[in-house]
């Protein structure tokens, strides 16, 4: 996406969630489970009974993952936002990155951020990926809720 007239660049080379990230010896790494939906656990019990915190339901926990490759830019430091756009329409505050670029076609940065969510709202969530400002891509996130019925154990 150029950011002006005549500059090529960034690329964008990847996007996605994942549930690992692994980091082999020789730097390279490998994605574990690409993920896009998330199934939470949601436990019913009768009205009026709380739910044990030990019963609570987890956070939602993954990484996101953005790579970046320079195509024209010119050697520097640059801004890459990360906004989580919420089911209602609302985003939140941004996260700001700086990352650098050290020129050349092929060469670029990958941001790898672990996310731990606590108690998602349902629906279709968007982590919308800025450089310098501008929209670059969005990355989507389904949180899907399942019932889970509690039933008190029979009288022995």
């Amino acid at each position: 996406m150029p950011l002006e007239e005549g500059i090529s660049g960034p690329h964008l080379s990847a996007a996605f969630l994942c549930e690992r990230v692994l980091t082999e010896r020789d730097n390279v790494q490998s994605f574990i489970r690409i993920v896009e939906r998330f199934t939470v656990p949601k436990l019913s019990l009768p009205e009026g009974v709380p739910v044990p915190a030990a019963l609570q339901a987890p956070p939602v926990q993954f990484s996101l993952v953005v790579v970046l490759k320079a195509g024209d830019l010119g050697i520097g430091k640059y801004k890459v936002s990360i906004a989580l756009t919420k089911p209602d329409g609302t985003e939140s505050p941004a996260n700001d990155f700086e990352v650098f670029f050290n020129g050349s076609d092929e060469n670029g940065v990958a941001m790898i951020s672990p996310i731990a969510i606590p108690t998602p709202e349902e629906g279709l969530h968007w982590f919308n990926i800025y450089f310098e400002g501008k929209l670059i891509t969005r990355i989507p996130m389904r949180v899907l809720y399942q019932q889970v019925q509690m039933r008190p154990l029979p009288q022995l």
